[in-house]
């Protein structure tokens, strides 16, 4: 799953407040985290309480080499079975974003179009 920018979109998601005294330490970290073609950028988001809230997020832009492109619900699950990267599998990462969604309560049909046919083909897959 990768997060590009578009036009008029909202993104569901937990927004942290780092340690001042961390702040240059784990953005380092996060950038080797998010070293595969994603783009640091500061945005304003919106707050639990609608307030504006200055933000860090890794953006994929069209030109990453990673980037899948537009794609079908099944390339993008067989992409995420099959993929591992320096920080583990995309397998691994997807579980983790299934169940922060909907902790959240910001379950959309992409992902579940994308669990759906992992939990049917991937033995490793749970279905959250």
């Amino acid at each position: 799953m990768t997060l590009v920018q578009q036009a008029n979109a909202s993104c569901a998601g937990i927004v942290y407040e780092l340690p001042e005294n961390k702040v240059d330490q784990i953005l380092r970290a996060l950038d080797v985290r998010e070293q595969g073609g994603y783009v640091r950028e500061q945005l304003q988001v919106q707050g639990r309480n609608q307030e504006a809230v200055a933000a860090t997020t890794w953006i994929a832009h069209p030109s990453n080499k990673n980037y899948l492109g537009p794609s079908t619900h099944s390339d993008i699950a067989s992409h995420i079975a099959s993929s591992v990267g320096p920080s583990g599998t995309n397998l691994d990462y997807f579980e983790r974003l299934v169940t922060a969604l909907a902790m959240l309560n910001a379950s959309e049909a992409h992902t579940r179009r994308i669990s759906r046919w992992l939990s049917g083909r991937t033995s490793v897959f749970r279905q959250m």
